[in-house]
């Protein structure tokens, strides 16, 4: 056996030997995370972007309810449905959360569904009001101008 193999061997038995048995390690308590200042880790971009989005879409959710067409007040489902997609990204964006960016991200990409999804129903004005929650929720979670 060569002689950087036999000391790298007594290193690790050193080791072993200087630090406590698995089972004797006495347990931690949860860890504590310091106070912040209210306000101080609130995602503004995707706060913002979550009440661009929700906001016009229920809206038009509201507008349909109080004037309905021939179809019928069910067809205000749809953009109240599609606006409480963006409710989660408002709460996590509000909310110190681990999975903030996460939350955002499956966000944006159901905002893209819905405009692609609203495209040949609306339109392109419904495009175009929701291109901006849709950026700025993409800018928020880290899709877009990630500082990684």
């Amino acid at each position: 056996m060569s002689h950087r193999r036999k000391a790298g061997r007594q290193r690790r038995r050193e080791r072993r030997r200087e630090r406590p048995p698995a089972g004797l390690v006495p347990p931690t308590g949860p860890a504590t995370v310091p106070r912040r200042q209210a306000g101080t880790d609130v995602s503004w971009l995707g706060l913002a972007g979550a009440l661009l989005g929700a906001l016009p879409l229920a809206a038009i959710g509201i507008d349909v309810l109080v004037e309905p067409p021939e179809a019928g007040r069910w067809v205000a489902a749809f953009p109240l449905a599609m606006s409480a997609v963006y409710l989660p990204a408002a709460w996590a964006s509000l909310r110190p959360t681990a999975r903030r960016q996460t939350i955002q991200r499956a966000v944006a990409a159901a905002s893209i569904v819905i405009v692609l999804g609203g495209l040949p129903l609306f339109g392109s004005p419904f495009a175009v009001v929701l291109l901006p929650a849709t950026a700025l929720l993409a800018i928020a979670s880290g899709v877009l101008f990630s500082r990684k």
